[in-house]
């Protein structure tokens, strides 16, 4: 016997292991369907479903706030499809009340409710779809990156036993498709660099489509840049070229809602004005960020804990 051989080396590890990672797999896959209506609807989702429908929260204030209790079903009736309302009533609400949210996901999830009908556990099972897809696309980055067939076999069970992937598998929001797209576009950006050629169209597409889901697939961008300068030593290179080409192509493809944002800049402000207006104490703000680096993970809990050690000073508001 080779004493040097490493346990997972043994045949018998060797030939069950692939066995081992695709059962798991499978059930971080399937836990992403499972308990779809038990957790509470929450604020966010209610507005997601309020602007897929193509309902504009004017009305919905005008109509609901200020009257005392309001019914169920007169709550409901904002939440539900109207044959009167359409794709273009959901990027108009959008773009006049929160622009800072593209409409790609709000868009799917209109076209979704019309098959699949507008319940909440229908809306929440297409982020469920969107979530198997991020571990598909999350494969696709680590084969690219490490082209071995075990690392990548460990990149999908990973991402599929995430609790805050598997959490965002369960709830109508755009965090799903939106990893899904970073994960895929970094991929083909990988592809691209490489082997050139058509895979620069397929890099530039999901770009494109991850810009229409999330403004924060600007930072992604950002750091894709970097890494492409790092790659090409700051020379410009054709590869580099070439992605500076594609980024720009982007850039263009997504100056129609740019524009609505910068149109409704005030609306945008409205929105947000919450996220100034909120103070949030030093100490807290360092352990939510701290326990936020674990959930990927595992998931510590909802409630920071334990930071007693921290200075005085750097705890204070």
């Amino acid at each position: 016997m080779d004493s040097a051989r490493r346990p997972c080396d043994h045949p018998a590890v060797r030939d069950r292991w692939p066995w081992l990672v695709f059962g798991v797999l499978g059930a971080g896959l399937a836990v992403r369907f499972v308990g779809l209506g038990d957790a509470v609807w929450w604020h966010d989702e209610v507005f997601t479903r309020v602007f897929a429908t193509g309902h504009a929260p004017a009305q919905w204030f005008s109509e609901v706030y200020g009257k005392g209790p309001v019914p169920a079903a007169e709550l409901l009736r904002f939440q539900r499809l109207d044959p009167g309302l359409g794709l273009s009533d959901t990027v108009l609400g959008l773009a006049r009340n929160e622009p800072q949210n593209p409409p790609l996901y709000y868009l799917l999830a209109h076209l979704w409710m019309r098959l699949f009908g507008d319940g909440v556990v229908a809306l929440r099972a297409l982020s469920a779809v969107f979530g198997v897809g991020t571990v598909a696309a999350g494969a696709w980055w680590a084969h690219e990156a490490f082209r071995d067939r075990r690392t990548t076999l460990l990149a999908a069970l990973g991402l599929s036993l995430s609790p805050v992937l598997v959490l965002f598998s369960q709830e109508a929001r755009a965090y799903s498709l939106w990893t899904l797209l970073l994960a895929a576009s970094c991929a083909a950006l990988l592809r691209a660099w490489r082997a050139g050629g058509r895979a620069w169209w397929a890099y530039g597409a999901l770009t494109t489509l991850a810009l229409y889901t999330s403004l924060s697939h600007a930072g992604v961008i950002g750091a894709q840049v970097l890494w492409v300068v790092w790659q090409a030593r700051g020379r410009p290179t054709r590869p580099a070229l070439t992605a500076a080409g594609t980024l720009a192509g982007c850039a263009v493809l997504y100056a129609p809602w740019g524009w609505m944002v910068l149109d409704h800049w005030e609306a945008m402000r409205a929105s947000t004005a919450w996220t100034r207006e909120i103070v949030v104490p030093r100490a807290e703000l360092l352990g939510t960020f701290a326990l936020n680096l674990s959930r990927p993970v595992v998931d510590l809990g909802a409630e920071p804990a334990g930071w007693g050690w921290l200075p005085v000073g750097l705890g204070a508001a």
